[in-house]
């Protein structure tokens, strides 16, 4: 009883921890950001009545023909162009507003709310990157993601980074949904192609798909075959492995501790090495593939990795790197 009560103890400190709200502030951007862009691009490929339109008024949304409708909106507006274009309006106000960080809070909940709404007319057209950024939203929304780097801040503290505390347990959830995200995403590769028997040949087919390649890679990849291979086995090594990432972490909270394992993570630098491996992959993805706002998206939760001291020494080092390479040359 008194171990079950000093975990409970441990883990409500855990809980109750705070740090600064910088990087809750950027990761609230990177994803307010990626789904304003991707509402935008939806409205300029005129896509909005035509996805999430009533099928009674031509759009591909068949939910107006249940009873009661699934879709609040639906259900207590109306099912109409005009219902659709107001969620469509709302969603992207408040993307806006939280890009901004006003009414930081109100603006999460809201666009969750929103694009909870717009997915439930089609759900065809909900993709696995917009449930990622939804539960990303409703966590955030319960965060103080609003207290820098906002109008908010600016407006209570006079300060566009203010020195205030939020609670830490949001993103680190965001951190545990992400390794999730990744361990099960590996989990569920069951094509032979993803593995030994089908000759780690996954990543050569999606390239030659003309559904999904950026570019006609038919003339040459037969060429680096070897490479496309290797690309599928550090995929699967570096989804698989999602879970040594949680534990490079744990290592680097108690490194105090001491022991054989945390030495080899920290000698390995098992934490970098995972992050810098999902940042080019992600990058990579942008290049070679046409997976809508997927790379940009994950992109936009990385930060979420970083502690808010993390980042402020990660930003240090950038602009140095700036100011030396800005540094004029003089004359001999």
């Amino acid at each position: 009883m008194s171990r079950l009560r000093s975990r409970w103890r441990a883990w409500v400190t855990l809980c109750a921890e705070e740090e600064r709200a910088t990087v809750l502030a950027v990761v609230r951007i990177g994803v307010a950001s990626v789904l304003l862009v991707d509402l935008l691009i939806a409205a300029r490929l005129e896509l909005v009545e035509v996805l999430w339109g009533p099928s009674s008024a031509g759009g591909f949304g068949a939910m107006d023909t249940l009873e009661p409708s699934p879709v609040l909106a639906f259900r207590w507006l109306g099912a109409s162009l005009g219902t659709t274009r107001l969620v469509y309006g709302v969603a992207v106000a408040s993307a806006l507003s939280m890009v901004l960080g006003t009414f930081s809070r109100t603006s999460t909940l809201v666009l969750a709310i929103a694009l909870s709404q717009l997915a439930a007319i089609l759900p065809q057209a909900d993709r696995g990157i917009d449930a990622v950024l939804r539960n990303a939203l409703f966590v955030l929304a319960c965060s103080g993601c609003g207290r820098a780097l906002s109008i908010d801040a600016w407006r209570e503290h006079g300060r566009w980074l203010p020195d205030v505390r939020v609670p830490a347990w949001p993103r680190r959830l965001i951190v545990v949904q992400l390794l999730w995200m990744y361990f099960s995403a590996g989990l569920h590769k069951s094509q032979l192609t993803w593995w030994p028997p089908g000759d780690f040949a996954a990543l050569y087919v999606v390239l030659l798909d003309p559904h999904f390649a950026s570019y006609d890679f038919s003339s040459w990849l037969a060429h680096v075959y070897r490479l496309t291979q290797l690309g599928t086995v550090a995929t699967m090594a570096f989804e698989i492995g999602a879970p040594l990432m949680g534990l490079a972490l744990w290592y680097r909270r108690t490194a105090h501790r001491g022991g054989r394992m945390r030495a080899a993570f920290a000698f390995l630098r098992v934490r970098e090495v995972w992050l810098a491996v999902g940042i080019g992959f992600h990058v990579a993805l942008i290049f070679t593939l046409r997976l809508g706002i997927f790379p940009w998206g994950m992109l936009a939760l990385y930060p979420a990795f970083l502690t808010p001291s993390e980042l402020d020494a990660l930003v240090a080092r950038v602009r140095a790197g700036m100011r030396r390479g800005a540094r004029p040359i003089r004359a001999c």
